[in-house]
């Protein structure tokens, strides 16, 4: 990392460093998982998959008009 003087550090330091690290991904890989459960979750309803599509179809409807009128 660039903001670390790494003629510096000591090896307490970078194992410091690599333990924040590891930790700080699991976090962001774990927050991932769990948004990705309830999500599954809740796309396994009809409705929800209906207005999903419904939402995808207005958005490309959107955006064929946009180019049309370019």
């Amino acid at each position: 990392p660039t903001f670390m003087d790494l003629t510096r550090l000591s090896g307490q330091d970078i194992a410091l460093a690599a333990l924040l690290t590891v930790i700080a991904l699991m976090l962001g890989l774990m927050a991932i998982a769990l948004f990705a459960a309830k999500a599954r979750k809740f796309f396994q309803s009809e409705l929800a998959v209906k207005r999903l599509n419904r939402s995808a179809g207005s958005i490309m409807v959107a955006a064929g008009a946009y180019l049309a009128s370019r």
